[in-house]
């Protein structure tokens, strides 16, 4: 096996020499807090499990086929027990929660109104079962408790699993928030459910690039707004006048994006909050 990695032969190599590579290769400095190596210039490597990964993999090559900016999938690596590796292009770019502080205004609109257009795309694909979309698993940030929704739940079902953390989950703990509740829609939609500033890249054509696709599958359509939040942004929570106007941009490009669910997105992060809170208590038991 040669000493260096040569991109030419990634079809070639077997699967322990890639593994090794991959091994040995230094960190995506660019997500500092994710874990993707950099195998060579063009390509990057991240470590998935199960079938999750799977369905990530799955996710990167439908959004591809909708015509949505995501990284290409090269070659699928096993790794140790469960563990395999997406070897996939590497999107040269800032990422949004870089360049957020100095965006002027026009250009969130701009930027907006491009992942706009990838949502609507998105959107159009259509199911009658959450979860993956090879697996059918309901792999959720909302959903934090021991026992998540069933897989391939349908509109109903997942539905009603909110509903009853919402409404019927110890009542000597937790009020019944009847105000909150869901109703089923006829369908769930293809949604990334993690479009935080640290997955949305712009590169040097100011063309908006997604990555990240590790909770995406079929959910209620509200779920990509509610998992648009301004994570690792703490400078737009500020009391100043900059602070409050990148917050404002935020709200603004959330709302051009996907649309606005915010009664939905309570009852969704109530619906964490709760569970959540019950997974905690659970090991102290």
């Amino acid at each position: 096996m040669s000493k260096k990695f040569v991109e030419d032969n990634l079809t070639k190599y077997t699967d322990e020499e890639l593994v090794k590579f991959i091994s040995t290769s230094p960190p995506l400095t660019l997500a500092d807090d994710q874990d993707i190596q950099l195998l060579s210039t063009h390509l990057v490597a991240k470590p998935v499990v199960g079938e999750s990964g799977h369905d990530e993999a799955a996710a990167l090559e439908q959004a591809r086929k909708l015509g949505i900016r995501a990284p290409a999938v090269r070659r699928l690596v096993p790794g140790k027990g469960e563990t395999f590796y997406i070897v996939m292009d590497r999107v040269f770019g800032r990422t949004l929660r870089d360049l957020w502080p100095d965006l002027s205004w026009w250009r969130t609109l701009k930027l907006g109104l491009q992942l706009r257009g990838f949502v609507r795309k998105m959107r159009l694909l259509q199911s009658t079962t959450a979860g993956g979309l090879a697996s059918g698993l309901i792999l959720s940030p909302h959903f934090d408790d021991l026992h998540g929704p069933i897989r391939r739940a349908s509109p109903m079902a997942l539905t009603g699993y909110m509903n009853w953390w919402l409404i019927n989950c110890r009542p000597d703990q937790f009020q019944p928030r009847t105000d909150l509740t869901l109703r089923p829609l006829a369908y769930h939609v293809f949604t990334h459910q993690d479009l935080t500033p640290r997955n949305i890249l712009v590169d040097k054509d100011d063309q908006l690039w997604v990555v990240d696709w590790g909770y995406s599958g079929f959910f209620p359509i509200f779920m990509e707004y509610a998992g648009m939040k301004a994570s690792n942004m703490p400078f737009i929570w500020g009391a100043g006048w900059s602070a409050r106007l990148a917050r404002w941009r935020w709200y603004f490009f959330r709302w051009i994006s996907t649309g606005s669910y915010p009664q939905e997105t309570t009852a969704v992060r109530e619906v964490c909050r709760r569970s959540n809170f019950v997974k905690t208590m659970s090991r102290y038991l």
